[in-house]
């Protein structure tokens, strides 16, 4: 993941922080970028086609971090990571949804933190005696 200014007025008077859009590059198969999730995330400037190709393409999601809607649409895009592009559009997503605690709707998306291993995650080695009606 990379962000990346887009200008927005004169140099001068650019907050450069303010413009920073989040881009992520990846490749997909030809069939994924067909897809109606595909031209639909295409439709609406999300999915962009950096370097077409016969077999595999190069494509680019960018999104602004501070645009709930597009990221709710991006959201909302996403299946159950049953593509490539699912895989690609949850990671953004969930880099995302910390900035929104406050919409359940991007629940799922949320990672959990890793828990410390403790007392209870040691191994028990049960022998278990095979019982028999003899």
């Amino acid at each position: 993941m990379e962000f990346v200014a887009q200008p927005s007025g004169p140099p001068e008077a650019r907050d450069v922080e303010a413009d920073m859009l989040m881009r992520r590059e990846f490749d997909l198969p030809v069939g994924e970028v067909e897809s109606d999730v595909a031209q639909g995330l295409m439709d609406a400037g999300l999915l962009e086609v950096i370097e077409p190709g016969d077999e595999v393409i190069g494509v680019a999601i960018s999104i602004d971090p501070e645009d709930f809607d597009r990221i709710l649409l991006l959201a909302r895009s996403c299946g159950l990571n049953e593509t490539m592009l699912d895989g690609e559009i949850y990671e953004i997503v969930a880099d995302l949804a910390p900035l929104y605690r406050g919409h359940p709707v991007l629940d799922r998306f949320r990672r959990t933190p890793q828990v410390a291993p403790g007392e209870t995650d040691d191994v028990i080695d049960l022998e278990i005696e095979e019982l028999s009606d003899r």
